[in-house]
């Protein structure tokens, strides 16, 4: 009789501990857990240093996907079934810069691991002019920290298990994440840790895209002494992050200072150092724009930020480049 009340027990907490793994979602990169903030019901939220970190969630993918191969190699256009959208807004009145997306890429793909993208209707409002403050604040370590022109995230510095999505050790499962042209998450977001963000050159002229608190971000430095903790400086009075090549990075170092926000893999951030509570990541099937923005082109943005920064004569073009080393 003890032996069979035994077995009962046993069995009764194998049933409990099986429920609660079926009930878990599949471990993948960001976007999908646990490789970004919550997504349809993920709480993992990756390593964190402080108590002052920046989540956001990822939109839900649509049923809009790409039928990829591991291993294969897609040419934009020709190799996509769903072309790349991507609309700026500025909004002088409401202070706000919107971007609608639907997260495909607009450049050339290696698929490195089983996940093919998913049109996901991305919408990003940001300050239209970001807000320098002292307080700093953590960037996501999984999911959203930019928004890169072509309306494609730029996430966090890790992968799953809190891993270096960059420069990735023998250990780490996941080795798609470090090149420059992106890679899918398992619920079908497309993204960038590389600190080329789906450019195939760049140099401190090439304007990246725009962090979430507003500031935008420009390609590496070759000395990047100026830069700050959040790979930030002034320039003509105005503040702009620069990306940092791979060797101006210790990706061997803990990912955290101590309890500081400023993160040691500050390969695209090392914080934020402007105001993010007006930031708002969200799906534009939920979202509306507001009736004081009006649509700008990619030249547009270009061209606003050449004159706001009043020093760039030149834009970098994109040009081929896997190594980011310098």
């Amino acid at each position: 009789m003890f032996n069979a009340k035994v077995l009962l027990l046993v069995l009764a907490i194998v049933a409990v501990v099986l429920c609660q793994q079926r009930a878990r979602p599949p471990i993948g990169p960001p976007g999908g857990p646990p490789g970004g903030p919550p997504n349809q019901g993920s709480g993992n939220e990756g390593t964190t240093c402080s108590s002052n970190v920046a989540n956001y969630a990822t939109p839900s993918a649509s049923s809009n996907c790409e039928s990829w191969s591991n291993g294969n190699t897609y040419i934009y256009p020709s190799g996509f079934n769903y072309g790349n959208e991507v609309q700026w807004y500025e909004c002088p009145s409401s202070q706000k810069r919107i971007v609608v997306s639907n997260g495909i890429p607009n450049h050339d793909v290696i698929v490195g691991n089983p996940n093919s993208p998913c049109e996901i209707p991305w919408y990003v409002s940001l300050p239209i002019n970001g807000t320098y403050g002292d307080v700093l604040s953590e960037p996501g370590a999984l999911g959203i920290i930019a928004m890169q022109l072509n309306g494609v995230p730029i996430y966090g510095a890790q992968e799953a298990e809190g891993l270096n999505a960059v420069e990735p050790d023998s250990s780490s499962g996941v080795q798609d994440a470090q090149y420059w042209f992106g890679h899918s998450a398992p619920f079908g977001d497309w993204h960038y840790h590389n600190p080329y963000c789906g450019n195939l050159k760049v140099d401190e002229n090439t304007f990246i895209g725009y962090a979430l608190d507003g500031f935008p971000i420009y390609g590496p430095m070759q000395d990047n002494s100026e830069l700050d903790e959040c790979n930030g400086m002034f320039k003509n009075g105005n503040y702009e992050y620069h990306v940092q090549y791979l060797d101006q990075v210790d990706g061997t170092a803990d990912y955290c200072n101590g309890d500081s926000p400023a993160i040691q893999w500050n390969y695209v951030l090392g914080c934020f150092h402007g105001d993010i509570s007006k930031t708002t990541v969200g799906s534009s099937d939920e979202q509306s724009i507001p009736s004081d923005c009006q649509k700008v082109t990619l030249n547009d943005v270009f061209m606003m930020q050449r004159h706001n920064t009043n020093i760039r004569s030149n834009i970098a073009t994109k040009r081929h480049q896997y190594s980011n080393k310098h």
